[in-house]
């Protein structure tokens, strides 16, 4: 009843089964626009529990939709998804979408929530740092970019990559250009968490240190497993600079890019494809 359907709302229960993962990702290649996802058992703190929750879910949405903008929300979050968005809904109680009217409603199958330690530790800063190119915002920077608004109280710091430092990519010429990239960035963690102050630099010099290394306000840095070592670096920097105390380093897992493989989805695969399909329609080979 929901085929192709605008904007989704999506409540499940992350737990060890695979059924809350299917129903997002069936959510996930029907909505044309933009999917919310209530995490019912995930509080809103930066736990190991609640990245994995994360991970799983932006997986889930990458598989079926890579550059569809997905909203977590957390259990004890003030946010909500605005109702008169909302087109269809797909929850496993018909309580959970009361208010949404307008909205077509199909039950997903109902699963044990997630029980998550309270002792387990969570990363909690009013300043925290993320970067990235952030072309063709996808799965795997909503992930980074979702974590580092979900352990932040106060300001965002995001290091987007000048287009100077990407023009031997592959397709460059196909790269979104710097400012599309950086408000793109602004717009999704404003739907995250409206009340973050989120701080855009152009990451300029590939051997000039970053402001994690140089701010004291910064304490956690938010990065991908790929990218652990270069972190280690910067605590490294900033140590060198006498700032302490060392970086929180919060570690994101990757979104893989398919069931059948266990490669990264990655800004590169998506130009390959915009490539392909333009030379598809015009019948002309890509530049």
């Amino acid at each position: 009843c929901c085929k192709k359907s605008g904007v989704w709302f999506v409540e499940c229960f992350p737990s060890s089964g695979a059924n809350w993962a299917a129903t997002i990702h069936r959510a996930a290649g029907e909505s044309r626009s933009r999917l919310y996802v209530a995490l019912r058992g995930v509080e809103g703190r930066c736990t190991p529990s609640a990245l994995e929750a994360l991970r799983a879910m932006y997986e889930a949405v990458g598989r079926a939709a890579p550059r569809l903008e997905a909203i977590p929300l957390y259990d004890g979050w003030e946010a909500s998804p605005p109702v008169d968005e909302i087109e269809c809904a797909v929850a496993a109680r018909v309580p959970a979408v009361a208010g949404f009217e307008s909205a077509r409603l199909v039950l997903a199958e109902s699963s044990s929530p997630v029980v998550f330690d309270d002792a387990e530790a969570a990363a909690e800063h009013d300043g925290v740092a993320v970067g990235g190119t952030f072309d063709r915002l996808h799965a795997g920077h909503r992930l980074l970019l979702a974590a580092s608004a979900l352990s932040c109280r106060a300001r965002l710091y995001v290091g987007v990559t000048s287009d100077k430092l990407l023009a031997n990519k592959a397709l460059a010429h196909l790269l979104e250009p710097f400012d599309r990239r950086a408000q793109n960035v602004v717009d999704f963690v404003r739907r995250l968490k409206p009340q973050l102050d989120v701080n855009i630099s152009a990451l300029v010099d590939p051997k000039a240190p970053p402001k994690a290394a140089t701010l004291a306000d910064i304490t956690g840095l938010v990065v991908s497993r790929e990218t652990l070592p270069g972190a280690r670096r910067v605590d490294e920097m900033r140590a060198q600079a006498g700032i302490t105390p060392p970086l929180d380093l919060i570690v994101v897992g990757l979104v893989a890019a398919d069931a059948a493989s266990d490669d990264k989805l990655s800004s590169s695969q998506l130009r390959e494809e915009d490539a392909s399909r333009r030379e598809s329609s015009s019948g002309a080979s890509p530049l």
